[in-house]
């Protein structure tokens, strides 16, 4: 009987064990270029003195923080890191379409403050 009551007792925590949910925001951000137009592929980075993280862009959307817990609130410094893409299956890349100053997070010039889950818009140049 107490052993009953024992494995009772364990299946019915398991539910409360395992992921303890997102501690911090889930960021959508669009990124286009100054003239409006989505840049369609490439990387953005999220930079604070604690914590890193980044996102694949796609049709000028990235989505930042849905894989690993969030990003913290705070303010980041962004980078974005885009090229053609080529070769036979897309595979390959080659010339940078963003001008060279965002791909640094230190010279793109670009703060974001996350907070709330916000959606945000990331513009930059290109590549002149």
């Amino acid at each position: 009987m107490y052993r009953a009551l024992g494995l009772l007792a364990v299946f019915a925590l398991i539910p409360m064990v395992g992921c303890g949910g997102q501690t911090g925001n889930e960021v959508i951000a669009t990124v286009n270029y100054e003239d409006g137009s989505p840049v369609p592929q490439g990387t953005v980075r999220f930079v604070s003195d604690s914590y890193e993280t980044f996102g694949n862009i796609v049709d000028g959307k990235v989505n930042i923080g849905d894989m690993d817990g969030g990003v913290p609130n705070g303010t980041y410094k962004v980078a974005v890191q885009a090229t053609e893409q080529g070769g036979e299956s897309g595979g390959t890349y080659g010339t940078p379409i963003v001008a060279k100053k965002f791909g640094n997070p230190n010279t793109s010039g670009i703060e974001i403050k996350v907070e709330e889950n916000k959606d945000i818009e990331i513009v930059v140049g290109k590549k002149p």
